[in-house]
């Protein structure tokens, strides 16, 4: 009986490897998407994308975007991060969902239209405190999307910090603070369009503004928005560069 019981265990050792290892598989598969020969990540409308976006050292491109993707869970970007974006691609972050896209001085995150296209941007409709820019850059971005313009738009509920990060060459404005959205900072930063001001804002995000560069467009390099909600506390329009 103990030989029998024997033989009736050895053939589950090879099942339990191979289970063991299916299971490991799947951990894996919960990160980033497995790229093949150092071929960027496509990011689309028909799944959903991972929860971090992160580089991959050979990779000149990390990621390539293709749709207005829509982010409805935290997502964040690690440092070093390259995105490109096909014409009128993006992000959309509403309905729940927050970005958090953090680079350094040494990797920042890149974000770009891929072969010069013009893109919509990042656009915030969410309140969350995770809503942050930190050493990006942002170019060829700001294509109009239905009513809403900006490379970088916070409008509706959307709340944003915005931390060393160089949007350039924006169609329209490269900073949009509309309709009710929420400028939480925006510190050593430098803004620039071709078309328009570089910037779109309310009153009550115009005191968070100084010690920031705005260049190109047309006009002012700050065009402020009028709405029915007054500045919140005291506010110094300073001078900007």
């Amino acid at each position: 009986s103990t030989l029998a019981l024997m033989l009736t265990r050895l053939p589950l050792a090879p099942l339990a490897l191979a289970v063991l290892t299916l299971l490991s598989g799947c951990k894996k598969l919960q990160g980033a998407p497995l790229t093949k020969n150092g071929e960027p990540v496509k990011l689309g409308c028909d799944a959903p994308i991972p929860a971090a976006l992160s580089h991959e050292e050979g990779r000149a491109v990390d990621y390539v975007v293709t749709c207005m993707v829509p982010v409805h869970t935290s997502l964040t970007i690690g440092p070093g991060t390259a995105l490109v974006f096909q014409a009128n691609a993006g992000f959309v972050v509403e309905q729940g969902g927050s970005l958090a896209a953090k680079g350094t001085a040494a990797a920042p995150i890149t974000m770009t239209g891929e072969g010069g296209a013009r893109w919509h941007g990042v656009h915030v409709f969410t309140a969350s405190p995770q809503n942050e820019l930190a050493f990006v850059r942002i170019t060829d971005a700001g294509v109009a999307r239905v009513d809403w313009k900006g490379a970088l738009l916070a409008t509706g509920e959307g709340a944003l910090a915005v931390r060393d990060t160089t949007v350039e060459a924006a169609d329209t404005h490269a900073l949009a603070v509309t309709d009710g959205g929420k400028l939480r900072a925006v510190e050593r930063s430098s803004f620039s369009a071709k078309g328009d001001t570089p910037a779109l804002v309310s009153p009550d995000a115009i005191g968070k503004l100084a010690k920031n560069t705005f260049k190109g467009g047309a006009g002012a390099s700050v065009r402020v928005e009028l709405t029915n909600d007054p500045p919140r506390g005291d506010q110094t329009w300073a001078k900007l560069d």
